[in-house]
Formats: structure tokens, C-alpha cells, sequence
């Protein structure tokens, strides 16, 4: 009986193992895998050439080319504040004061500056003409000395002086010597120093110029008829040299800028040249404005476009904030012979695949910009690759690829009827 119980486990996990192997072997086979690729069934789209005009979306920026800042000279307190946000002002109308009491003693110490260095520069020129009148008394004195000497060294040689009395007279020419050229070389320094303390006089009186400017500054006044679009500070206010104060612009010069893809700059250009009108459409708080083409930037910024200026044309500009960004509509001049393609149909940025043979094949166009076709958004692109009656893929396949085989369940045109006609010819 206890063998038996020993054996039990064994017996049971041998069972096991027969039976595991027993249901290995008499398993049902897979079904071979098949070799048929598989069809991705799609929507396409038959192109169809226009003529149509692109419609490109804008987002700008309003600016105006008379928008200025006024800005502090000088570091001080605002002691008033004359105006307002929106307020019409005229030509050399007060608009701020700043406490003018650093800008006071900055006037005053750049005159005293002046003032003393006008002082020395006269002094110089007095002392010089001493100089020249001390050095004609040296040369006097010079020649007695001389004489003086050489007649000490004609006693010595008759022996009626002695040689101490000698070298007293060499010593008092040879300090007559040093002292005439002390002089002389004070009168040759003259006109250096003179260019020195000139130069120093003209420096103190530029920045005396300045400092009478700076004290001028603590009154901000409008440089011309505008609007004050915005006070940038408050009495009381502390502010620093160079901080914006006011700012103002004229409302009659409000424009738009925006950037120009590059793509639509050939039809652009060519309308500015041949003097055709361009307009950018856009509705802001509730009104309607148009603004027209004026220019182009000349450079571009890292190829991403061209940077356009348009000035208002229709439209109230009042109360309308600058730096305000606009989403607004470009109608570029009519192209002919183009396809317009829905949005579904261009894959990425600018690709799109046509269905040859059952298969997808990837092409690359020419966007020239969108166009709204019976209410439907769309984009418009060159022929360049493409041809009448081919078949775009006109669905979003996230695995769309090179090659991939498909299968056409539906299409469409932008003109059903033209593509009959085609087709029957």
C-alpha cells in the first residue's frame, strides 16, 4: 500500500505527458496561407483642367508705417499725464512731464563743466605769453652768465681769482641753462595743450547739447497730428532712459502685413508689374474690410515667403488696434488650365497618388494656392505631371503608399458632365 501511494504522483504525471502528446499529434492542420495581396478599397477623383482663380488664406498682422513710440531721454518720475488711449492730438501738443530735477543739475554740471575748461583754455593762452616774455628775460640773464663765467676763467688764468669762484660762475650758467630750457620747452608744450584743453571743451560742450536735450525731454510732445493708440505709463511711475512712454500713429495709414507663400509668388508679381489689383477680403467686428496689394519685401526670410504690405481701401479704420492678427482671403488673378483637387486628395503637404494599373503611384505637384468650388474647400495645382481624366485617390489611407494595389469603389469629378463629354470624343 505505501509503494503504491509513492508511485501515485509518477503514474499521474506520466498520464499527462501521454496525453499532452497524444493531443499534439492528432491536431487539425492550418489551412495553408494564402498568396493573394490584398485590395484597399478607395475613393478617387477624376481631374478635370479650369480656369480659376486661387484663393490664398492670409495671416497678418495690422501695423501702420507711422507707428513710433515715444521713449524717456532720461531716468525720472512721471509728474503728469496729459492724455489718453484713442485721443487726437496735433503737432507739438503736451502729452507728458517727467520731474526734470536729475535732468536740472545733469544742464547745470555739463555747464560748469564747460565753463571751467573755457577758464583753463584762457589761462594757457595768458600763461603762454608770459612764458615768452620770462623766456627773452632768461636769455638775458643767460648771456650775463656766460660772460660771467668766461671772465672768472680769465682772473683764474692771471691768478686774481680763485678756482672755488670759478666753479660758482659754471655753476650759475649751467643754471641759467636748465632754467631757459625749462621755459622754452613750456612754450613748446603750449600748442598741445591747447589742442588738449580745445578738445576737452568741445566734448563738455556736445554733452552740454545733450544735457539741454535731455531737460527738453522731460515735456513728451506729439510730433505731428496723430492718435495716441496707447499711454504706457501712469503718474507716479518710475521709468528708466530709453522706456516707451506713449505710442502713437496716424489711422488713415493702417495696414496689413502677411507672408506670401512662395508658390504664389510668379502671379503676384505679375499682377503688381502689369498694375492688376490684388485684394485681401476679411470681416472684423462685423464690418468688412479690403485691403489692396501695395508691395513685396524684397528679401525672404529661411525660403518660407515673401513678406506683403496692403493699405486699407474699404473700411473704417477707427478703433481698430495695431498689432491686431487678421485671417483673411488673397484673391490672386485667374489661372488657366489647372486641376482643382479636394482637400482629401493631397496627402501631407503636396503629395497625392494616382491610380495606375490597380496600383497607387506617388507624385509630388504644385500647389498654387486654395479655391472654394461649389461651397467645397479645395486646393488648385499646376498640370506639370499630371493629365486630364487621371485618378487621384481621393480618401484619407493612413497606409497610402508606393505601389500599394487598390480598388476603385467610387469617383467623382468637379464637372461630371465635362468628363463625359471628354471621354465621348
Amino acid at each position: 500500500m505505501s509503494l503504491l501511494k509513492r508511485l501515485l504522483p509518477v503514474l499521474i504525471l506520466l498520464l499527462a505527458v501521454l496525453i499532452f502528446i497524444l493531443l499534439r499529434a492528432t491536431r487539425p492542420e492550418p489551412p495553408p496561407a494564402g498568396d493573394e495581396e490584398r485590395r484597399w478599397p478607395i475613393a478617387v477623383f477624376n481631374l478635370v483642367p479650369q480656369d480659376l482663380a486661387p484663393q490664398l488664406r492670409l495671416f497678418g498682422q495690422l501695423v501702420s508705417s507711422s507707428d513710433i513710440q515715444l521713449r524717456a531721454r532720461t531716468a525720472g518720475d512721471v509728474a503728469q499725464v496729459l492724455v489718453r488711449g484713442g485721443e487726437a492730438v496735433v503737432a507739438g501738443q503736451l502729452l507728458l512731464v517727467l520731474e526734470d530735477l536729475d535732468a536740472q543739475a545733469l544742464y547745470r554740471q555739463r555747464q560748469a563743466e564747460v565753463q571751467e575748461l573755457e577758464s583753463q583754455l584762457e589761462q594757457r593762452r595768458l600763461q603762454q605769453q608770459i612764458d615768452q616774455q620770462a623766456l627773452e628775460e632768461e636769455e638775458l640773464l643767460y648771456r650775463l652768465a656766460e660772460r660771467q663765467y668766461q671772465r672768472q676763467q680769465q682772473l683764474a688764468q692771471a691768478d686774481r681769482a680763485s678756482a672755488r669762484q670759478v666753479e660758482e660762475a659754471a655753476q650759475a650758467l649751467s643754471q641759467q641753462r636748465l632754467t631757459r630750457l625749462q621755459r622754452e620747452l613750456a612754450l613748446a608744450y603750449f600748442p598741445s595743450q591747447v589742442q588738449q584743453l580745445e578738445a576737452q571743451l568741445r566734448r563738455a560742450r556736445a554733452q552740454l547739447e545733450v544735457a539741454a536735450r535731455d531737460l527738453a525731454a522731460t515735456q513728451l510732445r506729439a510730433p505731428a497730428a496723430m492718435r495716441i493708440q496707447e499711454v504706457l505709463v501712469a503718474e507716479g511711475d518710475r521709468v528708466t532712459a530709453h522706456e516707451p512712454l506713449v505710442r502713437l500713429h496716424r489711422p488713415d495709414e493702417l495696414e496689413l502685413e502677411a507672408r506670401i507663400p512662395i508658390s504664389a509668388l510668379p502671379q503676384v508679381s505679375a499682377a503688381l508689374d502689369q498694375q492688376t489689383a490684388v485684394y485681401a477680403t476679411t470681416e472684423l467686428d462685423g464690418q468688412s474690410l479690403v485691403f489692396r496689394l501695395q508691395n513685396l519685401a524684397s528679401l525672404t526670410t529661411e525660403g518660407a515667403g515673401v513678406m506683403a504690405t496692403f493699405v486699407l481701401e474699404q473700411g473704417r479704420a477707427e478703433g481698430l488696434a495695431l498689432g491686431r492678427f487678421i485671417d483673411a482671403q488673397l484673391a490672386l488673378p485667374v489661372l488657366e488650365s489647372v486641376f482643382w483637387l479636394p482637400q482629401e486628395a493631397v496627402q501631407g503637404r503636396n503629395r497625392v497618388y494616382r491610380v495606375q494599373d490597380g496600383r497607387l503611384e506617388s507624385l509630388q505637384v504644385e500647389l498654387l494656392g486654395e479655391h472654394r468650388l461649389d461651397g467645397q474647400p479645395g486646393v488648385l495645382v499646376s498640370r506639370a505631371g499630371l493629365a486630364f481624366a487621371d485618378q487621384l485617390l481621393a480618401t484619407r489611407l493612413p497606409n497610402a503608399m508606393h505601389g500599394l494595389l487598390v480598388e476603385i469603389v467610387s469617383e467623382r469629378s468637379a464637372q461630371p458632365e465635362l468628363v463625359r463629354q471628354e471621354q465621348g470624343e
